[in-house]
């Protein structure tokens, strides 16, 4: 829903930044689930601003978004290794188990999935 707000596009990076923060502290597994959901679904492959026609700025703008995304990725799976490290009941509760079977922590898996595999095909030639 928050994506479909008038003028997301100029708070996108703030809420990203305070989402990875959140996840940081955040006690409830449901809320840590939805702020990975969000981030998969809405921080990555953000549009490319109007560019000018030119070759060689094209090219030094679109290698400028590269960098930025990947250094958002490398921010949050920095993020999420803390999270892993120091809160692993909370990651218990978020992921498939034998114990949760639960649509919501396939959902959260898949967000993990989705945004570690964007991370590799950057980071990979």
């Amino acid at each position: 829903m928050l994506p479909t707000i008038p003028h997301f596009e100029a708070v996108r990076p703030s809420v990203v930044a305070a989402l990875r923060s959140a996840m940081l502290v955040e006690t409830q597994p449901q809320a840590v689930a939805a702020y990975l959901r969000f981030l998969a679904s809405c921080a990555l492959d953000e549009p490319l601003p109007e560019q000018a026609d030119l070759t060689l700025v094209k090219l030094l703008l679109e290698l400028y978004v590269d960098y930025i995304r990947l250094s958002f990725l490398i921010g949050f799976f920095k993020d999420l290794a803390q999270v892993i490290a120091e809160r692993s009941s909370l990651l218990n509760a978020l992921l498939p188990s034998v114990t949760n079977k639960t649509s919501q922590a396939a959902r959260t898996l898949e967000s993990l999935l989705q945004l570690f595999w964007h991370y590799l095909m950057k980071v990979m030639p």
